[in-house]
């Protein structure tokens, strides 16, 4: 992977990510820019509006570092996640008096929007103070990034962290604060149960969550077809039977006979 050690973990992070094509693609990033007009919504891309800024428009590895503003660890919100991949300013070039769209307003200057969308990986670094980790007040398991056309949650899926010398790599075993960790020290790995000092995070790991379909649970469902079929046959039965015919009552282990069963499918 032509990749030199010892190198800080978000370093290595960008050397593999550049040499390595996969990794290229799923931490790939795509530029948006453009101006708009928030009186009318006329909108104009921005290589239109400025032809030389398309040159600085060029595609960035997802890696978004995030930096103290103080001695302290850094509180991350979404509106804070936001102001590192989205930019926005007034143009005073552009003014727009929605001819355009022959909505006639007062003359207005147009905004300026400069944005990324994000594929299917991206990491979070957390900036030094005085060459002292700070870390994150709370590790964020979940974030909202721009995919495609709209958003997407991007789950963690490891960390890194520094100690008295060196720095470990953590896998969260759930996306929750009470979760298991499997810890990676070199060549050591065990489970940690503890939580873990956020203060000492130097860097997150994401993948794009994805709907937990898989070839089991479509086996399962092409199996449970014709039951639910026999379950509504017997319910059609049970709805047209003759005055005076009423169904088994329920059994004392509380349930029905299997073929009387009734239930929505398992999701």
């Amino acid at each position: 992977m032509d990749v030199n050690l010892p190198l800080a973990p978000v370093s290595a992070l960008e050397l593999l990510i550049k040499n390595d094509s996969k990794l290229r693609r799923m931490f790939s990033t795509t530029a948006v820019a453009g101006i708009h007009c928030e009186a009318c919504g006329w909108t104009l891309p921005m290589a239109d509006a400025y032809p030389s800024y398309s040159e600085t428009l060029q595609d960035e590895p997802a890696v978004i570092t995030l930096q103290p503003g103080k001695r302290a660890p850094i509180q991350l919100t979404q509106k804070l996640l936001m102001q590192q991949y989205r930019s926005t300013w007034v143009t005073e070039e552009h003014v727009c008096t929605g001819e355009k769209r022959e909505r006639h307003h007062t003359p207005w200057h147009m905004t300026a929007t400069k944005s990324r969308k994000f594929e299917d990986a991206v990491a979070l670094e957390f900036g030094h103070w005085d060459k002292q980790a700070m870390g994150v007040e709370e590790i964020p398991f979940v974030i909202l990034l721009p995919h495609q056309n709209g958003t997407a949650e991007y789950g963690l899926v490891g960390l890194v962290a520094t100690n008295a010398n060196h720095v470990v790599a953590y896998i969260p075993s759930a996306l929750r604060k009470d979760t298991e960790w499997v810890m990676i020290d070199g060549m050591v790995q065990k489970m940690q149960r503890k939580p873990l000092n956020t203060h000492k995070v130097i860097l997150c790991l994401y993948r794009r969550l994805m709907p937990e379909t898989g070839p089991e649970e479509d086996e399962e469902d092409d199996e449970q077809e014709p039951q639910a079929r026999n379950r509504e046959q017997d319910g059609r039965t049970l709805a047209t039977a003759p005055q005076g015919l009423t169904p088994p009552q329920i059994t004392k282990m509380g349930k029905r006979p299997r073929r009387l069963q009734y239930g929505g499918r398992v999701w």
